[in-house]
């Protein structure tokens, strides 16, 4: 019989995912490093789950975890240190994948080396499963129906703001230490992007595009995604797609630039092992959840479609509920119940679209507070 897995189920988002999964009907193994921490977990949710002890730093404990046709999610992250050991073992055993990923290298190779292997034995992994990147996938594809066969670019933007007064920039309090330890990586700022037809490597922010969002015009920085990647199989036209993060705000010009010269200074002596240190020192603090999200707070993204000549065609605004964690994990374990039934579409490395079609993702999200404004 096949089962769920959560790894990193005692972490604050991996407890999110897991209480969602029980939400659900399903009775998802909780994984991770602390047999404590997980058998207080299973007890609040019910006493009846299974609960296995794993470590990404010991491969074959995670192998141990997954056969064919189960069902990996795992939160643990950074994805680019510590990610390859859970996407390996699940390709290795015939398994499906979900991760929250927002790191856009590992996204990359999660396509372009994992896919293939995993769609040539039927499983399905799903990359950024969460509050970045879903809504934007939701969006440009909902734009692209409506824009036809004329559709040439898409740009989508996503936004966090308070009722009643915008983001000049997200605070660092809102992010979960996972979150923070990803944002002190040693990694390079690599990204990609999806131009003249074909996936091209870009730096990481150094595109900046304001949306108009109610009225307000908003800054954002250019991100690789998952979009850059898997829209172009919805609308095989397309010459372009870009998405921006308006995390920044006011700031994303000041930011682009910041990224930038991170960038040339990394390379700098010095600079590196300065930068494995912070690193090492934020993966000292790892599970606990964000120390303030806004009670007030709303989630939107914006899709825009343009013709080969820059004309808009459609747009698309899509608002999440509150709490973009707690989206996550719903999403997390809606993929995982729709993998665990067998209602993929596609094996290999998808979207939500792509995986599992848009009017199943448009009807199904919305019951997850994602919804057209």
């Amino acid at each position: 019989m096949q089962r769920v897995v959560v790894l990193g189920a005692s972490g604050y988002t991996g407890r999110l995912a897991a209480q969602a999964c029980v939400r659900r009907g399903l009775s998802p193994v909780l994984a991770g490093r602390d047999s404590a921490k997980l058998e207080s977990l299973a007890v609040r949710l019910g006493g009846a789950l299974d609960v296995q002890v794993a470590d990404v730093n010991r491969p074959e404990s995670v192998r141990a975890l997954v056969g064919p046709g189960d069902v990996l999610m795992t939160t643990v992250g950074p994805y680019l240190h510590l990610g390859e050991t859970a996407l390996r073992a699940a390709v290795d055993a015939g398994a499906h994948y979900v991760d929250l990923c927002g790191e856009p290298p590992f996204i990359s190779r999660t396509f372009d080396e994992f896919g293939p292997r995993a769609g040539a034995g039927g499983a399905t992994l799903l990359p950024a499963f969460g509050h970045d990147w879903i809504p934007g996938n939701l969006a440009a594809a909902l734009a692209l129906r409506e824009a036809g066969e004329a559709a040439r670019g898409v740009e989508i933007g996503y936004f966090d703001f308070l009722r009643g007064r915008w983001f000049t920039g997200v605070p660092m309090s809102i992010f979960t230490s996972g979150t923070r330890a990803t944002l002190a990586s040693d990694a390079p700022p690599d990204s990609h992007t999806f131009a003249g037809g074909r996936v091209t490597h870009a730096r990481l922010g150094q595109r900046v595009r304001s949306f108009e969002v109610d009225g307000r015009r908003m800054s954002a920085v250019s991100y690789g995604a998952t979009e850059h990647l898997v829209l172009r199989r919805l609308a095989p036209q397309l010459t372009d797609v870009e998405v921006y993060l308006g995390w920044f705000g006011q700031a994303s010009r000041l930011m682009s630039a910041t990224i930038g010269v991170m960038s040339a200074a990394s390379r700098l002596p010095g600079v590196g092992s300065m930068q494995r240190r912070r690193f090492a020192k934020a993966l000292e603090v790892t599970g606990e959840g964000p120390d303030d999200w806004p009670a007030d707070g709303v989630c939107r993204t914006v899709a825009i479609v343009r013709d080969g000549g820059g004309r808009e065609l459609s747009r698309v605004d899509i608002q999440g509920p509150d709490n973009g964690y707690q989206l996550t994990g719903d999403l997390m374990a809606w993929a995982a119940d729709r993998l665990l039934g067998g209602y993929a579409i596609r094996a290999g490395a998808c979207g939500p679209v792509d995986g599992f079609g848009l009017d199943v993702v448009e009807k199904e999200l919305a019951e997850l507070g994602l919804r057209r404004v």
